[in-house]
């Protein structure tokens, strides 16, 4: 028992963000190097962390049992979630039906998914394709390797990636691939980029040095302005996500704080403050509510959890008194992985569903109306969790 609780206090440390703090530790040590005369100190980031599920395989519906291939991650797809291995992208069904496979050749692939659209690529190399429903794209190069990607609902994507001529840079496309924006970082390095869902306006989050301290800044583009329309600095923050939600709030999660940007794009509709690194989770649904997790006073699995609607509102906040190792925000609802227990709140936090879990999971999410659970080995949902309790 005790070696069970030592595995799920370390997965508790690791579930969180993996694409985000492989940047960060990059560009962490980009900025060291460029300032190893002027004395840079960067304090409260976490470290690297590892992957959540080890193989794949088939199934006839869940749970899904993985038996094949190297995996790198999964995420949702409206109803359905994507495996991406380490020579696939799979779209299964809610019934674990395989709708599509796209197959690649990346070494450090990653997808961000909107909808039934996503965008694979590779962090190791200039290359990523561009998936609308059935229809896979040509393999297409950015202008140096990439950073991050982000798809909006209408189709049109943001590729941002290192730059021979400047620091880092991103471009927007449309959904015909046709290049709408460009901008170019000189100094400070791309950490994560946000459309919004019509594809006008574009944010991106940078992260740099100054007076040997660490600062994120975000920008507000109009993508037919080169202009920015705001921008925003955060001292000694660490940005850790980006994103619009299908209100138009801008959220910034930051490793100490939480910032709303209004509808405006224009000026701070809400922002509140934590400790240096206090962030320990961050889970967005697919219209931008999001679950957050702030650990207090320097623990690593209980702190305040907080739901945030699509709608630039915090609708629910409580202190965990048990042991947190996921979250996963969905539509008017939010999911907390106790490690013993799972438990489904409405967006007032009342509960709405319970499961006992005897397994060890990396990762939980919603798709669609049904809560996933990952593992190494296999993948649950909340549905056959408790069709098993049953019988």
């Amino acid at each position: 028992m005790a070696e069970k609780s030592k595995k799920r206090e370390k997965s508790g440390r690791k579930n969180w963000l993996k694409p985000f703090l492989i940047i960060l530790v990059i560009l962490m040590l980009a900025i060291l190097a460029v300032n190893t005369f002027t004395g840079t100190t960067i304090s409260g980031i976490s470290g690297t962390f590892s992957g959540y599920i080890e193989k794949l395989g088939s199934s006839d519906g869940y749970p899904y049992d993985i038996v094949s291939e190297n995996t790198e991650n999964v995420y949702p797809s409206d109803s359905n979630i994507i495996l991406l291995t380490d020579v696939y992208a799979r779209i299964l069904s809610p019934g674990a039906k395989l709708k599509l496979n796209v197959q690649h050749n990346y070494s450090a692939p990653v997808i961000d998914a909107n909808g039934a659209r996503f965008i694979i690529y590779d962090r190791d190399s200039k290359n990523y394709r561009v998936v609308n429903g059935k229809t896979v794209s040509d393999e297409m190069e950015a202008e140096g390797n990439i950073l991050t990607c982000d798809m909006a609902s209408n189709g049109s994507f943001c590729v941002a990636s290192r730059s021979l001529q400047t620091a880092s840079t991103f471009t927007v496309y449309d959904r015909k691939f046709n290049e709408v924006f460009k901008w170019n970082s000189s100094s400070d390095h791309i950490i994560d980029v946000a459309l919004t869902d019509n594809g006008k306006n574009v944010a991106v989050a940078a992260l740099g040095a100054e007076n040997g301290e660490v600062y994120s800044k975000v920008l507000i583009f109009d993508v037919k302005s080169s202009e920015s329309l705001a921008e925003f600095k955060f001292s000694s923050t660490a940005v850790a996500d980006l994103h619009f939600t299908s209100k138009g709030y801008l959220y910034i999660v930051g490793d100490n704080m939480f910032t709303i940007i209004d509808k405006d794009r224009k000026e701070i509709k809400s922002q509140e403050t934590f400790e240096n690194g206090a962030l320990k989770f961050v889970s967005v649904g697919e219209n931008g509510e999001t679950a957050v997790m702030f650990s207090k006073y320097g623990s690593d699995n209980t702190g305040t959890i907080k739901y945030y609607s699509y709608k630039g509102e915090v609708t629910f906040s409580f202190d965990s008194k048990s042991s947190v190792y996921a979250l996963a925000a969905g539509k008017n609802k939010f999911a907390v992985y106790y490690g013993d227990e799972t438990v489904i709140y409405n967006n007032k936090g009342e509960e709405k569903g319970k499961i006992k879990c005897t397994a060890d999971y990396d990762k939980i999410f919603f798709a669609g109306s049904e809560l996933y659970l990952c593992r190494t080995g296999r993948i649950d949902t909340f549905s056959s969790l408790e069709d098993s309790s049953d019988s």
